[in-house]
């Protein structure tokens, strides 16, 4: 159903009296006084009443007018006419008393001989979209702006039945009997919850608005955790452990202050990957010394660059009396230590053959420029590009025979690499398997152990999938044909 709108003004000097907009009907006199309305009988206006008590005046001091106080005669008036429409289901400024405007507000109380005006509305339940039907009406935006008066009084109503819903009255009068101003309006704050953050996440920013649309202020209160001020949001950590911002808003002239919202999120450290690397070592030997690869440094830190300290403890159940196989590598914390990450440690595998013949570790290949490898070949090449492949010869090399051999067991390294991506090593010759041997990150060198079979020419094929990465590879040992 369409918003009604209606409206009347009446102007009175000491002796003479002036009709504007337009008259709903000929003055009468009633002599029937209506029971107040057991609404407003306190003249507390409800939180929509109050909101538009505040709108109005606001919009009357950005037109240089003086604020209206809240007449307790006319607000139990438009209150009582409210009512009346509603639940009687009629529009009008003549109420169901045969009254017109005038005569209502004498009736309760507002007799006086001054300037006078009414406004009713329809359809709309919030006082900013009554507002606006006013606003935008000029005989109603006229009484709104009328410098004549001094008072308001306001009601809605609402029943179900009505052919509107809402009905809303204003009355107006240019003498003040008392009264008191707008009240306050209250407010909320809507503050949604904070992600919990790790070291390295992006920095956070607190965001909260207001009903009113007032500026939101926040505040820490755990400052050895997290600091903030101001309406920005902005949230700088400095501990780790739980932060806690307190959303505020202070009100104003026109509105309360908002009930405080607290949010809490905590600050944990980075976790870092610690895998074992894989050994192999021949059967009735010591076991060698293993080592562990670090993933999952952020902020562009490195091992070197990170400020992680110490060293994991890595063991295997396999002792020189173990028969051949494979063995678990576990890693424990050991002295590792570290002021922004945590640890996280993943086992490796030790392969104990009876076929394997271990050698010196000779570098077979490095891409990087001036470097040398163990006969000058495959050196200096440059950084491997992305989706590319490199096939290295690995027999005949470093110690590994140059015929008879069906595998070898490689140290292979990505050096400053530009982009996250992956290494594939596999035969030469043959399908490239869809599968990684070593898993990096942009600037990261990592290496990894891989046996590799030979393929084609004696060789092996290393495919790097994104960005573009320098290789180095060292030849540990080897496997017979059919090992």
């Amino acid at each position: 159903m369409d918003a009604k709108l209606g409206c009347l003004t009446r102007v009175r000097t000491a002796t003479t009296v002036f009709t504007a907009i337009f008259a709903l009907m000929a003055a009468m006199v009633v002599t029937l006084v209506a029971p107040a309305p057991a609404a407003h009988a306190d003249s507390a206006l409800d939180s929509e009443e109050a909101t538009f008590c505040n709108l109005i005046n606001d919009y009357r001091g950005q037109n240089g007018l003086q604020p209206l106080r809240v007449s307790f005669s006319l607000d139990t008036a438009a209150d009582w006419l409210s009512t009346d429409m509603a639940q009687k289901n009629y529009f009008s400024h003549t109420d169901s008393l045969g009254r017109d405007a005038f005569q209502r507000m004498t009736a309760f109380g507002y007799g006086y001989a001054t300037s006078k005006g009414e406004n009713i509305a329809a359809g709309n339940s919030t006082a900013m979209a009554t507002f606006e039907q006013w606003r935008t009406s000029p005989p109603h935006n006229t009484n709104m702006l009328n410098a004549n008066y001094k008072v308001i009084g306001i009601g809605r109503a609402y029943d179900a039945a009505g052919t509107y819903g809402w009905y809303w009255t204003t009355d107006f009068g240019g003498f003040v009997d008392g009264g008191s101003p707008c009240p306050k309006v209250d407010q909320t704050i809507s503050f949604p919850p904070l992600a919990n953050v790790v070291y390295g996440d992006p920095a956070l920013t607190a965001a909260a608005t207001a009903s009113s649309g007032l500026p939101v202020s926040f505040t820490s209160t755990t400052p050895s955790v997290c600091t903030t001020s101001g309406t920005n949001g902005a949230i700088t950590l400095v501990g780790y452990g739980t932060c806690t911002i307190r959303a505020d808003q202070a009100g104003d002239s026109t509105r309360n202050p908002a009930p405080p919202v607290v949010n809490s999120f905590t600050f944990s450290k980075k976790p870092l990957t610690v895998r074992a690397v894989d050994a192999i070592r021949p059967v009735s030997t010591q076991n060698p010394a293993f080592t562990a690869t670090y993933s999952g440094f952020v902020n562009g830190e490195t091992l070197a660059t990170s400020g992680v300290s110490g060293a994991p403890s890595c063991t295997t159940t396999a002792t020189p009396q173990s028969p051949a196989g494979a063995y678990p590598i576990s890693c424990a914390v050991g002295t590792l230590a570290s002021a922004n990450y945590t640890f996280t440690m993943a086992p490796g595998t030790l392969t104990v053959s009876n076929t394997y013949n271990a050698l010196s570790p000779a570098r077979l290949a490095d891409t990087r420029p001036g470097q040398m490898t163990v006969d000058g070949a495959f050196a200096g090449g440059g950084a491997v590009p992305g989706g590319s492949t490199a096939n290295l010869t690995v027999t005949g090399r470093g110690g590994v025979p140059a015929t008879g051999v069906g595998a070898v067991v490689l140290n292979v390294t990505a050096v400053d690499p530009t982009t996250p991506s992956y290494l594939t090593v596999w035969p030469a010759g043959e399908t490239r398997p869809n599968a990684s041997n070593l898993n990096f990150a942009a600037g990261q060198t990592i290496p990894n152990l891989v046996i590799a079979k030979v393929g084609a020419n004696g060789q092996v094929s290393i495919y790097n999938n994104a960005g573009a990465t320098h290789l180095v590879v060292d030849v540990a040992g080897w496997f017979p044909t059919g090992g």
